[in-house]
């Protein structure tokens, strides 16, 4: 009983001399702990959305580049042969309002895959990939296909929406005086011998001056030695 403190209030001495944290002492150790987990956790989320980003980014670029491939496919496959009406390579050089390219290439290709077969479909279909206005000052990728090709190579056939995603579409021809913006085989009465295909994704994140991403790849066309 002797050795008892009645009047120690708040902080006394701790048996054996060691003194005891104070509540001022805990709060402050309890501030840093969380200001340690708040960096931390920040830090943490940063990194889990930087990762985010990459992955929508990658994966919107990984869907451009199967429709490069499918684009690249039929370029492959082109059919030709001169003075021929029904076999045409017609390249059109365009822009957009705000300047970007917005090309359209139509031309008849073999390797048209066959999804209806109760339906006349023949493994030779015209195509005509091109950017369609939707009236908002955006542009949509559009293909358009016909598998019975028959009449206008230039008309006909079912439109399929490809993308919303693209702000540009860009081909270029190489010919015998080199790279070219078009190319007509009704007057060349030929083929480029190689086509450069771009296509361009609209900027991940709205920040003004943004670029978009150009993928880009260059076909041989098999027939393009012809005349």
């Amino acid at each position: 009983m002797g050795d008892r403190h009645p009047s120690c209030l708040g902080a006394c001495p701790a048996a054996g001399g060691e003194r005891g944290f104070t509540l001022v002492e805990v709060m402050i150790t309890l501030g840093l702990l969380g200001l340690v987990f708040t960096l931390v956790y920040g830090a943490l989320w940063s990194t889990v959305g930087g990762l985010q980003r990459m992955e929508r980014r990658g994966s919107r670029e990984q869907a451009v580049r199967i429709l490069l491939e499918m684009i690249d496919r039929e370029l492959r496959s082109t059919l030709w042969l001169a003075n021929d009406p029904r076999l045409v390579f017609v390249g059109e050089d365009a822009v957009t309002d705000d300047g970007r390219p917005a090309d359209r290439l139509t031309w008849v290709h073999a390797s048209h895959l066959k999804l209806h077969p109760d339906l006349p479909e023949s493994d030779v279909a015209e195509v005509t990939y091109g950017f369609h206005a939707t009236g908002e000052s955006r542009y949509v990728l559009v293909k358009r296909e016909d598998a019975t090709p028959e009449g206008d190579p230039m008309t006909g056939g079912a439109e399929y929406l490809l993308s919303e995603e693209l702000v540009g579409l860009d081909f270029h021809y190489y010919g015998p005086t080199g790279w070219v913006e078009e190319w007509d085989s009704r007057q060349s009465n030929s083929l480029p011998r190689l086509v450069q295909v771009s296509l361009f994704l609209a900027p991940e994140d709205e920040v003004e001056g943004a670029e978009p991403v150009e993928i880009r790849s260059i076909v041989e066309i098999p027939m393009g030695e012809q005349r």
